[in-house]
């Protein structure tokens, strides 16, 4: 089922198929404006992740909602896109850079989990980022990340997952981690419901012998963040397409 419902997305739909970045974020600014309407949805631009961990680094959107009668902004879903026709290379880093802003954030607010889309060009993935343990799930497909295949155009039949994964955000929005001993979050997503989430991503620890500075280099992965909560440095790696933590090293 597409999602190209009417003449203006067609019209804004034709325009992001430019070879320039800034015509596909024009086209998502009003996708995501269209589907989500109400007026506690918010879709904000070049926001960080967390102002207090990391404010120099921005995500390229990010839709956000009112909550508690309108005494917090929280974030449902950030959003990391390319323009079409990118090498691999920068789809795998895209992926990274989403999934590195919603660990920065679960970690730093303590909610149980938030959502991403990353898009190249017209054609999306949607995931869910668990705080524990630190799992990331793909909404639309169970291929994992770095699969170049796995993204749906928005004009074409497959766009009923990317409607589907819509809705599931907005049925279940973030929570805080402590509220309660057990989530009522379902383990996993409603859209894929006799799919079990992938057990390749999980939490990793870096080997504690390897100093920071030289680990900082390896693979394509995203620059190293802060975590104050664990007093460590962690990334998104997308060669090993997991999450690593960093140890000091041993001074002996």
């Amino acid at each position: 089922m597409s999602l190209i419902t009417d003449p203006y997305l067609r019209t804004i739909y034709e325009e992001a198929k430019s070879v320039y970045e800034h015509a596909p974020m024009s086209f998502w600014t009003y996708f995501f404006n269209a589907h989500f309407p109400e007026k506690w949805f918010l879709y904000d631009r070049e926001k960080p992740a967390s102002e207090e961990l990391d404010p120099a680094r921005r995500v390229d959107a990010q839709l956000r909602y009112f909550e508690a009668g309108m005494k917090a902004i929280r974030v449902l879903c950030f959003h990391e896109a390319k323009k079409p026709n990118v090498p691999d290379s920068k789809m795998e880093l895209v992926e990274g850079q989403a999934i590195e802003a919603c660990a920065t954030y679960c970690h730093n607010t303590h909610f149980t989990h938030v959502y991403a889309f990353t898009t190249i060009g017209t054609e999306a993935r949607a995931w869910k980022y668990w705080r524990e343990p630190g799992r990331v799930e793909c909404l639309t497909d169970s291929m994992g990340t770095g699969v170049r295949e796995a993204y749906i155009d928005v004009d074409s039949q497959e766009a009923s997952k990317l409607l589907a994964a819509l809705k599931h955000m907005k049925d279940y929005p973030p929570s805080r981690y402590a509220a309660t001993a057990q989530s009522n979050v379902p383990a996993t997503s409603l859209i894929n419901p006799s799919q079990a989430v992938p057990s390749q991503y999980v939490l990793k620890s870096s080997p504690a012998s390897q100093p920071l500075q030289n680990q900082s280099s390896a693979g394509s992965s995203p620059q190293w963040v802060w975590s104050a909560e664990h007093g460590r440095y962690y990334r998104w790696n997308a060669d090993r397409k997991t999450v690593e933590w960093a140890e000091k090293a041993s001074s002996a």
